[in-house]
């Protein structure tokens, strides 16, 4: 039994030479696009953007091969582990016979193999007698049947040939016998791995991040985003200047300053002992406060009077009374007030008056 289970470095280099076909294949779609233009000058212009939109797009593409390799490696070796564990586990099928002297065959081999969508063992069974074929069975004795290859046009059998070829070379040639259908498969035996790894290792190292290269390409994807930031932040503020006019002109009051405002509001009413707690320092800064009123007939009327007020006070500011609303209990009337610190939560506040 051969295990597919390899070493990590295996799946790691699978990943790469995938990575590095696919930037390859982008970065000549993107840079060849200007060989279409016949008018020199145009083509010149948008070789030039193709050049500056390609550095772009690299950037962020080779960015997301790096985030997905490790997860997709890991996946790779556990789905190989798994297929190795089914071959261990694999029982070869009994009482297979042969199907030219009908004495049972025995298993020589065993792989996975995907059955109706789903991958079972398969064991490659061989007469002891040497009599051929070979015959592919699963667990359950049911045996592999390769099927024949159909002509695409008239889906009849198509008939296969070797040709005469190079020794680097195989060339098959499939004919139908019922149309004209032809086609020739040619597959290179020759082994350019010198060539194709100076190549690889060359685009490897432009392609797939490490090091100050994975470094240097996180530093311009958080620059990217920050400009993103920046440029839909002056957007929003465009189209809702209005909005944004208003948000300017609110007094943004410090805690001394609103706390003087709301006092100098109840100088000159019925209201006495007015009173600040410390303030609440979390997500928002909040402060309640309470005050007295010294005998009232209306307890509705007071509070209702209380909130008006706050609220008057507090409308060109960056301060408003939270949906609480004001308590009254025993003369003594509380409420809480909270600032809107930052530009979106001020722009939040006028959108919502």
């Amino acid at each position: 039994m051969t295990f597919q289970l390899r070493d990590r470095k295996y799946y790691e280099e699978r990943y790469d030479r995938i990575t590095v076909e696919d930037c390859l294949r982008q970065e000549r779609s993107l840079l060849e696009a200007h060989k279409d233009y016949e008018n020199e000058l145009e083509a010149k212009g948008h070789a030039i953007v193709n050049q500056c939109a390609w550095e772009i797009k690299k950037i962020l593409l080779t960015k997301d091969w790096y985030d997905k390799k490790e997860a997709t490696v890991v996946e790779w070796m556990q789905a190989d582990e798994a297929r190795d564990k089914m071959e261990r586990d694999g029982v070869s099928p009994k009482n297979i016979l042969c199907k030219t002297c009908y004495d049972h065959i025995l298993e020589e081999s065993r792989s996975t193999w995907e059955r109706e969508g789903k991958e079972e063992v398969l064991f490659f069974m061989r007469c002891p007698g040497g009599h051929l074929p070979m015959q592919g069975v699963f667990q359950d004795g049911t045996e592999l049947i390769i099927k024949e290859k159909l002509c695409p046009e008239c889906n009849a059998v198509v008939n296969a040939k070797r040709l005469p070829s190079e020794k680097a070379e195989v060339k098959t040639k499939y004919s139908c016998s019922s149309c004209d259908y032809e086609e020739i498969d040619a597959f290179s035996l020759s082994n350019d791995t010198d060539k194709d790894d100076t190549d690889f290792q060359a685009n490897r190292s432009r392609f797939c991040l490490s090091g100050q290269g994975l470094k240097d390409a996180q530093e311009a994807i958080l620059n990217m985003d920050r400009m993103k930031e920046l440029v839909d932040t002056w957007k929003h503020e465009d189209e809702n200047r209005e909005q944004y006019d208003s948000v300017a002109q609110l007094q943004k009051l410090t805690i001394p300053q609103v706390k003087e405002l709301i006092a100098a509001t109840f100088e000159k009413t019925d209201y006495s002992n007015l009173l600040f707690e410390k303030p609440s320092i979390e997500k928002y800064v909040s402060m309640e406060f309470s005050l007295e009123e010294l005998e009232t007939d209306n307890q509705l009327a007071s509070t209702s009077d209380v909130r008006k007020l706050i609220k008057k006070t507090l409308q060109n500011t960056n301060w408003r009374l939270m949906s609480d609303g004001i308590s009254y209990r025993l003369g003594l009337m509380t409420g809480r007030i909270r600032a809107y610190e930052s530009k979106e939560d001020q722009f939040k506040l006028i959108a919502k008056q």
